[in-house]
């Protein structure tokens, strides 16, 4: 960014032609994720939404814990996994960041190289006057632009925060009810949780399991990048997408598989 600034090109213009490209691949490979774990996600929209806005991986959950109806389980949770895998095989992932496996969609875009060369030759001149003014100079990020761009980092953070702050705040409740704000403030219902041994068995297997499972991930993944630096690149690839297949996979199918196996 400061070379191309340097150069003699504006903010906006450094941004599209050097900061955009090459964040496509994380952008890409971010948003399928996201909409993969949304995808099959059932706690928050069983807590947030209830039957009224219920989604499909919340009808699985229910149809598990009240008739295990595996066939219509089955089949649902098999939807689900086909809507991923297509939308995978459509926008392409590629968590590695090498940039091979470019988007299909990408490449069946209409060109506008025509207009934008010609856009372009129209322009030369201007720029060519520019460029003498602004070459060697610094590429400052004082003003409203850095002003703006702090004002919107904040309120994504607030917006992806906002949710837990409420939670840890009705948490502090005296009512026997959940409320927000809270009408009095009290510790009953952490005395409540310390209180009751099935709570705090509960909270210290959960403990158990993230610890064992934090340790065995490091290892294995360790020794995975290990063995990956040191085999070809094209078979470096392929094996990376096997490894990360599993995010690829919407979590009430991941449980109802799991859960059918173990029962």
């Amino acid at each position: 960014m400061a070379a191309a600034r340097s150069m003699g090109a504006r903010r906006f213009a450094a941004f599209w032609r050097v900061f955009f490209p090459l964040s496509l691949p994380g952008v890409r490979s971010g948003a399928l994720i996201v909409f993969v774990l949304c995808l099959g996600f059932y706690i928050t929209p069983a807590a947030l939404g209830g039957l009224r806005d219920a989604m499909l991986s919340t009808f699985i959950a229910a149809q598990v814990s009240a008739s295990f109806d595996m066939a219509r389980v089955a089949a649902s949770a098999f939807i689900l996994l086909g809507i991923a895998a297509a939308v995978l095989s459509v926008l392409g992932l590629d968590l590695s960041g090498s940039g091979r496996n470019k988007a299909s969609w990408a490449r069946r875009l209409p060109s506008v190289g025509g207009p934008a060369r010609y856009l372009n030759e129209l322009a030369t001149r201007f720029r060519a006057k520019r460029w003498t003014t602004e070459l060697y100079k610094g590429a400052g990020e004082n003003g409203w632009p850095r002003i703006a761009g702090s004002a919107f980092i904040l309120l994504v953070m607030f917006f992806l925060l906002f949710p837990s702050l409420v939670v840890i705040i009705m948490s502090f409740s005296a009512g026997p009810f959940l409320e927000f704000p809270p009408s009095d403030l009290s510790l009953r219902w952490y005395r409540s949780f310390l209180s009751d041994p099935s709570w705090r068995d509960a909270a210290w297997t959960s403990v158990e399991i993230g610890t064992v499972v934090t340790l065995v991930a490091t290892f294995v993944g360790t020794l995975a990048a290990y063995g990956l630096n040191r085999t070809s690149p094209r078979i470096r690839s392929v094996l990376t997408m096997v490894i990360l297949t599993p995010i690829t996979f919407p979590s009430i199918a991941v449980g109802i598989a799991a859960y059918s196996w173990i029962a």
